[in-house]
């Protein structure tokens, strides 16, 4: 093999070699957040603070239970969570934390921590 023949095969062999690495890396630049992702990115800019006026399941929604609170605004309640909060509590969640708090009627305090529930999605 003379000298020409042998870069020629070396770089087709390298090329080939790199094609799938760099499909690879593109595909994984260009692809969304994953399922947990998209979720903890959505409750970590939540923002709550009211007083539970009505609870009701959306049968539209998978039979969720819903929560509208004294501002007006409705909070879908995770199935690990159901039964935890009750009408008359007050929810309390910053931008950025991954806490809910829940002050019960009865003065008592509830911590609902959302990474609980994400470390069980693979």
């Amino acid at each position: 093999m003379t000298k020409t023949t042998r870069i020629v095969v070396g770089c087709f062999i390298a090329f080939a070699m790199a094609l799938p690495l760099g499909l690879a890396l593109l595909a994984n630049l260009t692809r969304g957040p994953s399922g947990v992702e998209a979720l903890s990115i959505e409750a970590s800019i939540e923002i709550l603070n009211g007083k539970v006026d009505s609870i009701y399941r959306d049968n539209r929604n998978h039979n969720v239970e819903m929560l509208v609170l004294s501002n007006g605004q409705l909070y879908k309640v995770w199935s690990e969570w159901e039964g935890k909060i009750e009408l008359g509590d007050s929810l309390s969640k910053k931008a950025g934390v991954f806490i809910l708090e829940v002050h019960k009627k009865s003065g008592a305090k509830v911590i609902l921590n959302y990474k609980d529930i994400f470390k069980d999605f693979k």
